[in-house]
């Protein structure tokens, strides 16, 4: 979204030559007038993001599948918006 919207500049760091993580990303994303994103999908990018970060980073947790079927549809609605901000599908 940022690419298409060429704001690809306000998630590059200081330097300009790496993304800020995808916590600040994110908050950039739903503060962008450009995007106008729906508030299920505001709250749902954090949600997706914090079950990432604890598979990642926790060295005691794994994502299983009963954790993320519970989330299945409000997961395919959020990336399908998405994909149509970015103008990846119309």
């Amino acid at each position: 979204m940022f690419q298409n919207e060429q704001i690809e500049s306000k998630i590059l760091d200081k330097q300009g030559n790496n993304y800020v993580n995808l916590e600040k990303m994110i908050k950039i994303a739903n503060s962008e007038p450009l995007f106008k994103l729906s508030k299920n999908t505001q709250q749902d990018m954090d949600v997706f993001r914090e079950l990432g970060n604890l598979s990642a980073h926790k060295i005691w947790y794994n994502s299983t599948k009963k954790d993320i079927e519970t989330l299945i549809l409000r997961y395919r609605a959020m990336i399908e918006e998405l994909l149509y901000k970015a103008k990846v599908i119309n």
